[in-house]
């Protein structure tokens, strides 16, 4: 496996669903917040309720790697930058895509 790389600078910041290949499994409302401090703060909307998860992660080559400390969960995506607002993450050939929300 390569070495945890640097994160790229368009990486940082706040990200909502946008849409999905059928049966990726993401919430509508999901939301993920890239801190430079490698902590990424998952939020998703359960039966009305948020929830938020914070995770650590890190960049390997073209994977997102992610640890939930709570529960020593790990999971890799591939991800990939499509123009300036939009982080598509690819589970072995299903895709989600989310758009960069931006501060007003």
């Amino acid at each position: 496996m390569s070495e945890a790389q640097p994160v790229p600078d368009w990486l940082y910041g706040r990200w909502r669903f946008r849409d999905a290949d059928a049966d990726v499994g993401i919430l509508p409302d999901t939301c993920m917040d890239f801190r430079t401090s490698g902590r990424l703060l998952y939020t998703v909307l359960v039966e009305g309720q948020q929830a938020q998860f914070d995770l650590q992660y890190q960049v390997r080559g073209n994977l997102l790697q992610t640890l939930n400390p709570d529960g020593g969960q790990t999971s890799s995506v591939a991800f990939e930058r499509i123009g300036d607002d939009l982080l598509q993450l690819d589970f072995n050939g299903k895709r989600a895509r989310f758009v960069r929300e931006r501060l007003m």
